[in-house]
């Protein structure tokens, strides 16, 4: 999957044309790989911002994930508003809050967790259609607390269309994600 997605970056980076990267009016879809426990999980994630009133966003999401010989299965739903700030034309600090609603079936128990979650995310862009981020995420569980960092590059193709990988460090859980935007 890795060496598909290298040759299929090297053949369109130089057909790309770049827009302006950083905002948030897109539509994404993401699969993530996580290590949790020495047991490995992959799952796929679909969402969306808008941007309003120049500088607030709404975000929507919904992700699933699988592990374990068992086949367990974790839903989890996003919704969420925030702001966005311009530190100079090319550098963007945006905090979010969320709520999540995770659900975890098992062939043991089911369960259902309710979260508030707090992001803090800083995007620069570089030019030539590159993108990097950094970010601190924090969510409070009825079960107890999650935090971590995440760092993460995105190339922009075109004005509709980005690529990117993220790297989440949270609790010793680690996730490595790929995404692809699509902006309107």
């Amino acid at each position: 999957m890795n060496m598909r997605l290298l040759a299929f970056l090297l053949l369109v980076l130089p057909l790309s044309s770049w827009a302006d990267p950083l905002n948030y009016d897109y539509v994404y879809a993401s699969r993530t790989d996580t290590e949790v426990n020495d047991q490995e999980a992959d799952g796929d994630t679909f969402g969306g911002f808008l941007e309003f009133a120049d500088h607030f966003h709404v975000t929507l999401s919904k992700g699933d994930a699988g592990w374990g010989p068992a086949g367990a299965e974790q839903e989890t739903t996003r919704f969420g508003i925030g702001a966005q700030y311009f530190l100079n034309e090319n550098t963007l600090l945006a905090p979010t809050i969320s709520r999540l609603r995770v659900e975890t079936d098992t062939p043991a128990f089911s369960a259902s967790e309710d979260a508030t979650a707090v992001q803090l995310e800083l995007r620069h862009y570089l030019g030539a259609g590159f993108e990097v981020l950094a970010g601190y995420r924090y969510a409070d569980f009825d079960a107890g607390s999650q935090d971590g960092l995440e760092v993460g590059v995105m190339y922009h193709l075109a004005d509709w269309v980005a690529i990117g990988a993220i790297a989440r460090d949270e609790n010793d859980v680690r996730s490595e994600e790929l995404t692809i935007r699509f902006y309107y």
